[in-house]
């Protein structure tokens, strides 16, 4: 992995975005279901929170046991309950909002379900530098 060709304000947007999405299925959860009742109002801010909750503590948590399961490999359960309970609920929604606006997401093809904590997006490959392009000279 190159850390120079990561566009870190798409990945920031992407991965921010499927937070907010889960934090809406979260809520949806808790409105429809009588157990959680007592929660009230508090679940309407879970699409706002979850995309912070998401980068200050799900997110070094999740690349943590990432790691250590690396050499524990039991630990990649603790990684993918980590991965569902932060962004992955919202991979659907946002896998939809793709369809319907291509633009809202910076990668092509989002995945419809996936349990990576984190998606890098990487700067295109395929750029011509003008100085390059040869059909540029012919005219």
């Amino acid at each position: 992995m190159e850390f120079n060709q990561i566009q870190w304000g798409a990945t920031l947007w992407y991965n921010c975005l499927r937070a907010f999405c889960t934090g809406l299925v979260v809520m949806l959860l808790f409105l429809v279901t009588p157990v959680f009742a007592e929660v009230g109002f508090v679940c309407l801010l879970f699409p706002i929170a979850w995309p912070i909750v998401y980068v200050t503590f799900m997110l070094p948590i999740g690349l943590l046991l990432s790691f250590i399961a690396k050499f524990f490999p039991i630990v990649n359960l603790f990684a993918v309950i980590i991965s569902l309970e932060s962004v992955s609920l919202g991979d659907p929604i946002v896998f939809l909002l793709s369809k319907f606006n291509p633009n809202i997401t910076p990668v092509e093809s989002p995945a419809f379900f996936s349990f990576r904590i984190i998606f890098f997006v990487y700067k295109p490959e395929n750029i011509l530098d003008p100085d390059e392009n040869e059909f540029q000279n012919n005219s």
